[in-house]
Formats: structure tokens, sequence, C-alpha cells
């Protein structure tokens, strides 16, 4: 098992600061300046990222209240946000077939590959308070073998917000093109 910590006009209820971080194997401001993408940086030159986080509603609310810090991403298959988030990335909260209305800043970040049935009851027990899934939630999760636990902090409310967005990813890597007018 391999491991890494690391409505318009109403108001839903971030702050941002960076650690440093790599993309295949380059220093982000790099990689992001070689594709043509301008990006935040922070006190030591690295890539601030930011992320489209698509939840249900009571998830949401709960993240904006306080009462939720930590979300997870179990899956079957290597997708986002799995290797492509880090500690001060910014998150966008959306809110499932409905509207962005806050924001949040990556506080700590830790990844799994090849997680088995075993390991899940394990990440369970450690963090299903935290998690805050029910039985049928844990149940569709026990054959992911791959995880991504996500730590949150400086949450706040913005201004709701429409997308145009029409796919079922739960998750999106924002860039100049795909920013889905956030950027």
């Amino acid at each position: 098992m391999w491991a890494r910590a690391g409505g318009e006009g109403e108001l839903c209820q971030i702050e941002m600061g960076l650690e440093k971080q790599k993309m295949d194997g380059r220093n982000n401001k790099e990689s992001v300046r070689n594709m043509g993408i301008k990006a935040k940086e922070n006190e030591s030159g690295s890539v601030r990222r930011k992320h489209l986080m698509i939840l249900k509603g009571h998830y949401v609310e709960a993240i904006l209240q306080g009462d939720k810090k930590l979300e997870s991403r179990f899956t079957k298959t290597r997708r986002s946000p799995f290797g492509k988030i880090s500690s001060g990335d910014e998150l966008y909260l959306k809110i499932s077939s409905g509207v962005v209305c806050g924001i949040a800043e990556v506080k700590k970040v830790e990844e799994w590959d090849n997680l088995t049935p075993q390991s899940m009851k394990k990440l369970r027990s450690k963090y299903g308070s935290l998690i805050g899934g029910d039985e049928e939630y844990w149940r569709a999760k026990e054959q992911s073998r791959y995880g991504v636990l996500i730590w949150m902090k400086n949450v706040r409310g913005i201004a709701k917000r429409t997308i145009q967005k029409t796919d079922r990813r739960a998750w999106v890597v924002l860039k100049t093109g795909n920013g889905y007018g956030l950027l």
C-alpha cells in the first residue's frame, strides 16, 4: 500500500496558502508555464491548483457550517483528485445539480492506492466519524482501490453561482479553458 500525507446573490459560507508540490517530477510552476496556464503561487514559488468539488447538498451545508472538515474520495480506478491535490490548493464547493456556493483551502491530503476491503475497514474505523458516510456509503466503497482524504480549512460561503457543467464528474481540476467561469 502506498500513502502520501500531505440563487444568485445569496451567500452560503476561504483564504489560501501553499506548500511545495510536484507534478510529473517537475516543479508545478514549470509544468503549468509549459501548458500556457497562469496560476497563483505561494511564497516559495509553488503553484496552487483550483478544484471544483461536487457534493450532495447536505455535505456542502455541513462543510459550510464547520461540522465537516474532512472530505473523502474512494474509487475503483485512479481519477481526480488522486495525485492532483496538495496542501494549499483551493476548492470550489458545488452542490450536485446545483450551484457553486463555497470555497475552502486544502489543509492536508492523504492518498492510498492498492486499497483492499481490509484496508478500507481500517480507514473506516479511523476516519469514519469524520467522513460521515452511512452504511450504504461504506458498502459501496469497500471495493475501492484508490483513496484520497482532504482536510479543509478557511471555509467560507460565496455568492451562489450557476455554472454550465453537464458531465457527471464529481471532481474537476480547473484550468484556463475549463474553469466554468470560476477562474
